[in-house]
């Protein structure tokens, strides 16, 4: 008898966080077109489209879960990338260039944006969505590379930042590519990213 092959149900943690980044991005999408703020517009709406696409590619994916291996490697990860780039960036006299919550308004709004909806909309687009629908075209290890560098390249334009920036991040897209790769953890690489994401607001980095 044939059985169909289903993929694994996501982890329930990381489909919380996905259904509230997604309520609350459609909640500030309504609120920046209140506002008539248009840069909320936009990121609110990039976001929203990239956790949308998620869906598409969280079909078939099936491969065991290490949630707790995930985090013990995500989450230092995260930090020795960003003290590596904060060394290079003071050696070389730079400063960093991106200041997208000073701009922005308002703030708050942006803030969650940013440190809650968007690390959770990042994870399912670039490494669960990417890695999985060019793994079959191009292999795992290349798969996670080409979403490293277009994670890279997306942080460059979308948030004005300079090379070491674009850099950095597309090192960091890379170590939670892997991650995931040798966890199959959504949660993990999830939850690495927004503790990264709020300890450098916390520590003002």
């Amino acid at each position: 008898m044939m059985t169909e092959e289903i993929g694994k149900p996501f982890e329930s943690t990381f489909m919380v966080l996905y259904a509230l980044s997604y309520i609350f991005l459609v909640l500030a999408l309504l609120s920046a077109y209140s506002l008539g703020v248009m840069q909320l517009q936009a990121y609110a709406s990039i976001y929203l489209a990239m956790l949308t696409l998620t869906l598409f590619f969280m079909r078939g994916i099936e491969k065991p879960t290490n949630l707790t291996k995930g985090l013990l490697f995500g989450v230092p990860s995260l930090f020795i990338i960003s003290a590596a780039s904060q060394f290079i960036r003071h050696a070389l006299g730079m400063h960093v260039t991106m200041q997208t919550t000073s701009i922005l308004a308002p703030a708050l709004l942006l803030n969650l944006i940013m440190n809650i909806a968007g690390p959770t909309a990042e994870e399912g687009f670039f490494r669960i969505g990417l890695i999985n629908m060019l793994k079959p075209i191009m292999g795992e290890t290349w798969a996670t590379i080409t979403q490293a560098a277009i994670f890279g390249i997306y942080h460059y334009y979308a948030y004005q930042t300079d090379i070491i920036a674009m850099l950095t991040a597309a090192t960091a897209g890379l170590a939670l590519g892997i991650i995931y790769t040798k966890t199959g953890s959504e949660s993990s690489i999830t939850i690495s990213h927004l503790a990264f994401n709020w300890c450098s607001i916390l520590l003002g980095s």
